[in-house]
């Protein structure tokens, strides 16, 4: 079998034609796959900086309670203010310690 020079030239632009188009399937394919990764770490890195400023500012308003009610000088509030903090902060104890090592447990 002989090929003549239209059939050899056929062969090379037909394998030319398939070389460049798998290299730019390959170049696409690659090209898509950095672009999902880099939304995919884009979408974790501001969902961690969101959950992170989240636990922050709940922690912020955790620690403002529970030192609002370290102020407390008069033992008779004692019981109200413990029950405005447990139900503010959304505690599920609430307990009080002084400088004598008396601690007060509220179940209110």
């Amino acid at each position: 079998m002989k090929l003549t020079l239209k059939h050899k030239l056929l062969g090379c632009v037909f394998s030319a034609i398939i070389i460049i188009a798998g290299g730019l399937i390959w170049l696409a394919s690659y090209e898509l796959f950095s672009q999902s990764r880099r939304g995919i770490y884009a979408r974790a890195t501001s969902l961690t900086n969101i959950a992170t400023d989240a636990v922050g500012y709940w922690l912020e308003e955790h620690k403002t309670i529970v030192g609002s009610t370290g102020r407390i000088s008069n033992r008779e509030q004692l019981h109200t203010v413990m029950k405005q903090a447990k139900e503010i902060g959304q505690f599920n104890d609430v307990f009080f310690a002084d400088l004598q090592k008396e601690i007060a447990r509220f179940k209110l």
